[in-house]
């Protein structure tokens, strides 16, 4: 083979291939992007244990972000906690397996901590405490007072690390008169 029939071999071959991807490219402009169907989130079963479990994972969360400094995040957290777990003591008393599922439960997605305490069936049994027991009566005030949900909303700031950490010794200490130690001795 001379040279000029190599030479014309490879401008055929260089049309085709050019002529290849150009086909490549009409192809994939012609296929519809189709994204894979993503099948609906599982819904998460809040019964009693789970409840309760997250509970906990609220606190530990918010001791990390206490560690950290994020001192209005940490407090809600941390009272976030508590509202879990007076839902898990409420879901063991109304032997129900799934919290939210029934609509009798409608009432129940409230945050206010007193109203939980109600709900939960531990009210008189915390003002016998309370009674008993000066130190348990001034965390349940300090917590009833500070913790609301519109914490998730505050300015980040608004909280001092002082202050969060007299939070979080109202609710967990080691002397267990702490609000959410009290609420696990019952649920």
């Amino acid at each position: 083979m001379n040279e000029q029939n190599a030479s014309a071999v490879v401008q055929e071959l260089q049309a085709l291939v050019a002529t290849l991807e150009k086909r490549i490219v009409s192809l994939e402009q012609k296929k519809a992007y189709k994204p894979l169907p993503v099948p609906p989130p599982k819904k998460t079963v809040l019964n009693y244990e789970a409840l309760k479990n997250l509970s906990q994972r609220r606190f530990d969360e918010a001791s990390a972000l206490l560690s950290d400094g994020h001192y209005d995040s940490a407090c809600y957290m941390a009272g976030y906690s508590i509202e879990l777990a007076f839902k898990a003591r409420i879901c063991r008393v109304l032997d129900e397996d799934e919290f939210f599922e029934r609509a009798t439960f409608k009432d129940f997605k409230i945050h206010h901590l007193p109203d939980l305490l109600i709900l939960s069936g531990l009210r008189r049994k915390l003002e016998t405490d309370r009674a008993n027991n000066g130190t348990l009566a001034s965390h349940w005030s300090k917590v009833s007072i500070m913790w609301s949900e519109q914490l998730r909303y505050s300015v980040p700031g608004q909280i001092s690390q002082f202050d969060a950490e007299q939070f979080f010794f109202t609710i967990s200490n080691s002397d267990h008169t702490g609000v959410l130690q009290w609420i696990q001795q019952h649920w």
